[in-house]
């Protein structure tokens, strides 16, 4: 393995609270808007998960890559994101742009009791900001509340912007401006309950993209 691979390059990741709060939708709806746009998407997703990037592959047509703190020291997780997220471009999107879905809830890792291996360390580790998605389904302003505890749960969150899932379109213009009031945390955009689409989940995760 080559002494230093560069990660200097554009990324994001996508996490959540928990599970089931739309980090696989969300995450493919901006992938999709991204290619669309012309970019070179690079998709990468948190722990061993196999389900996922099989989503990620249907939208992008290209490999998603995993990223695992537990079973990678953190000079090999950054090398396996550097070495898939800057491989070489097609002339048409020549710039790079890494998307990381994280898994669970941000903060969980090992046994559930401890960051280890968890979305968190990986976007700590490989120095990429984060964007949490808050489900504002059933609640207000308490949408809040959690986004705060998220924020400062660790000293060095990552946070850096959010999305709400599940609002009304109505609620959405008060709610980003409270949260940047209140959180000094940009509100990038919101995702309205949409009844049409739908992916349950079973026991090992989502469905498969070809069911």
């Amino acid at each position: 393995m080559p002494d230093k691979i560069s990660v200097d390059f554009p990324r994001v990741m996508i996490a959540a609270p928990g599970s089931g709060h739309g980090k696989t939708m969300i995450s493919c709806g901006l992938m999709a808007l991204l290619k669309k746009a012309g970019k070179d998407v690079k998709a990468f997703k948190c722990g061993p998960d196999y389900i996922d990037p099989m989503f990620h592959r249907q939208v992008l047509e290209v490999p998603s890559y995993n990223l695992d703190s537990f079973f990678s020291d953190p000079n090999t997780l950054c090398y396996l994101l550097g070495r898939h997220g800057t491989e070489i471009c097609p002339e048409t999107a020549p710039h790079p742009l890494g998307m990381i879905e994280g898994v669970m809830g941000y903060y969980d890792g090992l046994g559930g009791t401890t960051d280890k291996a968890s979305s968190y360390e990986v976007a700590r580790l490989t120095k990429t900001p984060v964007i949490l998605v808050a489900d504002a389904s059933g609640s207000g302003l308490s949408v809040l509340a959690q986004i705060k505890g998220f924020l400062k749960f660790r000293k060095n969150s990552g946070i850096r912007g959010v999305i709400f899932n599940r609002m009304s379109p109505g609620l959405y213009p008060a709610m980003k401006e409270q949260t940047e009031k209140e959180l000094g945390i940009r509100v990038v955009g919101y995702v309205p309950k949409i009844k049409e689409i739908s992916w349950e989940s079973r026991h090992l995760g989502l469905i498969c993209p070809e069911e």
